[in-house]
């Protein structure tokens, strides 16, 4: 058995399945927590989901999009064809929220913005990264507690 990715987790793995739409196979999932490698019988065979798991697992662990490997298949065809869903996949994973923009647009913060942000970072201890991933009803959940504590503050 392989060690398990502390990086990859149910969470990021739910997040994956909401993106896209479809649940991952039991194999798919132990795949990308690092605790079994892709069955052989389903490595050989097509439109198994390799290929997508594949380069899934790829931009989760670090690599950019032009760093995944294309040398799983000798086929040039296949090769263009497994290049455009990196990307593909890659823009999906940063719109899930479990890969970092790498070119954000940044907003334009007003000074309460700034002063929730800085609330969250300082007051609360939460790192950037628990902020940015904060779910919608965490984000309601926080500001609501922002607003009361600076109503008090008046």
């Amino acid at each position: 058995m392989m060690e398990e990715n502390q990086l990859i987790n149910e969470y990021v793995i739910s997040q994956i399945e909401a993106e896209f739409g479809f649940k991952l196979y039991d194999w798919q999932k132990d795949y990308l927590l690092d605790k079994a490698a892709i069955p052989s019988e389903i490595w050989i065979s097509r439109r198994t989901g390799t290929s997508f798991i594949h380069i899934v697992k790829q931009l989760l662990n670090g690599y950019s999009v032009k760093e995944v490997p294309l040398d799983i298949h000798p086929c040039a065809q296949y090769k263009n064809w497994f290049r455009q869903n990196v990307q593909d996949i890659n823009t999906r994973l940063i719109r899930a929220g479990v890969l970092p923009d790498e070119n954000p647009i940044i907003p334009k913060l007003d000074y309460m913005q700034l002063w929730f942000y800085n609330w969250l970072m300082l007051d609360k201890e939460y790192p950037i990264d628990k902020i940015v991933r904060l779910s919608n009803e965490e984000y309601k959940k926080e500001t609501q507690l922002f607003v009361e504590m600076y109503q008090n503050i008046k």
